[in-house]
């Protein structure tokens, strides 16, 4: 992000997020948020169902307004975050040459070995590039570089670099909904990899900066889990498993709305504090009588579902590292996403999957919030 306000659109199965913020000092600046439930729009896959809905959606950001926070603003240019459904990651080194003569580099040169990267085919028909992220320079006598060498001298560059590449069809929808909403696209962007961008900003969290880690966001439908090392997605995959599995299986029992379910799953969670004395949570009233459903009716529902979330946690894991080092597997976890701030998840996780070096709950100031 630069210092002056930038506008991030994240797409989900369920909602639309906007968050405005800035990037001053290598920290992150939130200053505003908001939300839209798009239910229906969107399916669990990242499909889209309605794209002329979904511009319209997107259209009612394009001018914010809050006196609260004195903030007036009309947007016109947004960076838009992607699900990570089917996403494909390579690695690829390309060498070119500086133009100038004398062999410095300018932004010329980075742009056209970057370029260089992306014009190479996919291995996977039907599929188009929506990220290249720079990971090193190489120049004369073996000189390396993180970033950009600007100004240094060399007779040719060397650059290796992760790919990103999701489904051409549904990249294309989600342009063309934006575009159809009245907003120029700055960058797209798939989430983990923001996510990642974001929490290596993130100072208390030394394993974003430091080591390998996995970042796991808990979606509504739908549980992306990536393997995360200097910034850069270097796997993904996803299990359908969210959310809203939990406020359905609840809304099913008790026979309530899903609003109501929703509410007593925040609410209450998988919190050990009431179990003991197990108290009525909810009453309704049918023709048969007064209905009183517990604590500890919830708890069972809840902890179904964590079991079987659990379950395909671990399974997600070793299916995507079977041919990784064992090590790798018990890599700190980062939890991200709604379902994940629920009263006493984290302490389960922690209990089922003992030997991972730490599982922790981070909320990013917008990804996955």
């Amino acid at each position: 992000m630069e210092n002056k306000p930038t506008a991030v659109f994240e797409i989900t199965s369920t909602q639309i997020k906007l968050v405005i913020g800035t990037f001053k000092e290598d920290k992150v600046f939130v200053i505003f948020t908001k939300t839209k439930d798009i239910r229906g729009i969107v399916d669990k896959n990242g499909m889209i169902l309605d794209v002329r809905a979904l511009a319209n959606a997107l259209n009612e950001f394009s001018t914010i307004k809050d006196n609260e926070l004195k903030l007036k603003l009309n947007i016109k240019e947004v960076t838009v975050v992607l699900p990570a459904l089917g996403l494909d990651v390579y690695q690829s080194e390309k060498t070119s040459f500086p133009i100038a003569p004398s062999g410095k580099i300018d932004k010329k040169d980075i742009q056209t070995i970057v370029n260089t990267i992306g014009n190479e085919p996919l291995p996977n028909q039907g599929e188009m590039i929506v990220d290249i992220v720079p990971q090193e320079f190489i120049l004369d006598e073996n000189k390396k570089f993180l970033q950009p060498p600007l100004g240094e001298i060399t007779r040719r560059i060397t650059a290796s670099a992760m790919v990103y590449a999701l489904n051409a069809r549904v990249v294309s929808q989600y342009k063309s909904a934006v575009a159809n909403a009245g907003f120029k696209i700055k960058r797209i962007i798939v989430a983990p990899i923001a996510a990642a961008e974001l929490l290596s900003t993130y100072k208390d969290l030394p394993m974003t900066n430091k080591s390998a880690y996995l970042y796991v966001d808990i979606g509504a439908h739908i549980t992306t889990v990536s393997l995360v090392s200097r910034h850069n997605v270097f796997a993904s995959s996803f299990f359908y498993k969210g959310g809203d599995d939990i406020t359905n299986d609840i809304m099913n029992n008790f026979r309530i709305s899903f609003d109501e379910a929703n509410r007593l799953k925040h609410r209450y969670g998988y919190s050990d504090e009431l179990k003991s004395f197990n108290p009525p949570i909810y009453r309704k009233t049918t023709d048969n009588g007064e209905i009183t459903y517990t604590i500890s009716q919830l708890r069972d529902i809840i902890k179904i579902n964590m079991d079987e979330f659990a379950l395909d946690l671990k399974t997600c894991i070793n299916t995507m590292f079977r041919s990784y080092d064992t090590n790798i597997t018990r890599k700190p976890i980062i939890l991200s996403g709604d379902a994940s701030k629920l009263n006493g998840f984290v302490e389960y996780l922690r209990s089922q999957l003992p030997n991972q070096e730490s599982i922790i709950l981070v909320s990013p100031n917008s990804i996955g919030a």
